[in-house]
């Protein structure tokens, strides 16, 4: 993934505006020649660092049976993508991301450090990948959650390891009645 710098500065985790390709109706092409089939975002836009960028991104996209995940296949790609716009969009940082279900009966080990692991977030899968570390420690904190899971928080504001997540992601749905139901999966981040 592609991520601007997070509005705020302790939280690294997923739940940061990724960069995808999208349709901006004020930057498309008018006379692009699109085939009615055609599911490319790229095609719409004229030459330039937009077209060149989703171009580069819809090649490389990782194949889901999720339609809201956006994630890039391989680490070049990211490189080239992130230097094409950064001078328009601003600084981004690839994020490389192991994805698991909560409750998944898979043995989940620490990755071995070809990268360096960051931590866990916990998130929505797709969508606006909403965090529930950020959104239950970080922004609008609930003093009870904050009290007991603040403290374990690396300095990304990332939980280190899985041992307190399932305890906190009940505790969260607790709290905040609002997200009693929801989904949510395990994100095992390191940052190129």
């Amino acid at each position: 993934m592609l991520l601007p710098p997070s509005p705020v500065s302790s939280y690294r985790g997923v739940d940061r505006n990724p960069f995808e390709p999208a349709l901006l109706d004020n930057e498309i092409d008018p006379l692009a020649n699109v085939q009615s089939d055609d599911s490319r975002i790229w095609v719409f836009y004229p030459k330039g660092w937009r077209r060149n960028a989703y171009r580069i991104f819809e090649e490389n996209l990782v194949k889901s049976s999720e339609d809201e995940l956006f994630f890039i296949s391989n680490i070049e790609a990211a490189r080239e993508i992130q230097r094409i716009i950064e001078p328009h969009l601003g600084p981004h940082e690839i994020v490389t991301c192991e994805i698991f279900e909560l409750n998944s009966t898979q043995s989940l080990v620490d990755p071995i450090e070809i990268l360096p692991h960051r931590g866990y977030d916990i998130a929505y899968l797709g969508g606006d990948l909403y965090s529930a570390i950020l959104n239950g420690l970080l922004i609008n904190p609930h003093p009870d959650l904050v009290a007991e899971y603040g403290p374990l928080l690396t300095e990304f504001g990332l939980f280190p390891s899985m041992d307190s997540i399932s305890a906190y992601v009940r505790r969260f749905r607790e709290l905040v009645p609002s997200e009693a139901n929801s989904e949510f999966c395990l994100f095992q981040l390191t940052f190129e």
